[in-house]
């Protein structure tokens, strides 16, 4: 297993204890298998964070993808061709850009586990479809930002804070429309009755 070092260099002041610990471990540990990108179990976070650094600022940890120029994008160390991603049941946090021009993939499965979605964590990523599991709780506002392919938002029945309707992204209660699929071409949208409020850049690439 390739060592990366991803760690933050000094963009927060707490992080010294976690880079670390960091040392010895693994940023990113995967692998391919039959044509399939597999984030290998014990990835906590995947991205930037600029949030909370009490809670994440310790998590720093880089991209899914790197750019090596000439915008070409592939996991470092990766080599094999494939066009299927697993991410593993210990991921809880998708930061910015954390999916950032992924080409590969026409769809996204959060896995059961996964918590929390910042904004522009899908910038640039070509997925048509994303499921959320019924484990997340957090959309940021901007989550789907710069996803400009990304059609449905779907979401798992047993999630108790979001449901989809169309494939549009709504507070369970469905008073709040979270998120519409910026890869849309509507011209024309009817917000649902009972809809009470718009949240923050609901819209914010779509019209």
């Amino acid at each position: 297993t390739e060592h990366i070092d991803k760690t933050n260099d000094g963009y927060c002041d707490k992080c010294d204890e976690q880079m670390k610990r960091d040392e010895d471990t693994p940023v990113y540990d995967w692998e391919v298998r039959d044509g399939t990108l597999y984030v290998k179990e014990g990835v906590e976070f995947l991205g930037e964070y600029w949030g909370d650094e009490d809670k994440y600022g310790h998590l720093y940890k880089g991209r899914l993808y790197e750019d090596y120029g000439n915008d070409e994008f592939q996991p470092p160390y990766v080599t094999e061709p494939f066009d299927k991603l697993h991410l593993p049941s210990t991921l809880r946090v998708l930061g910015e850009y954390a999916l950032y021009k992924i080409p590969f993939f026409e769809e996204i499965v959060l896995p059961e586990g996964a918590e929390e979605l910042c904004g522009g964590f899908m910038e640039s990523c070509h997925a048509k479809r994303v499921y959320l599991s019924s484990t997340v709780r957090v959309v940021e506002p901007g989550a789907f930002e710069g996803a400009y392919n990304l059609e449905t938002i779907d979401v798992s029945p047993d999630n108790p804070w979001y449901t989809s309707v169309d494939g549009v992204l709504y507070t369970k209660d469905k008073t709040t429309l979270v998120a519409y699929p910026p890869g849309r071409d509507d011209t024309h949208f009817d917000v649902p009755t009972g809809v009470k409020e718009i949240g923050a850049r609901a819209f914010y690439d779509d019209w």
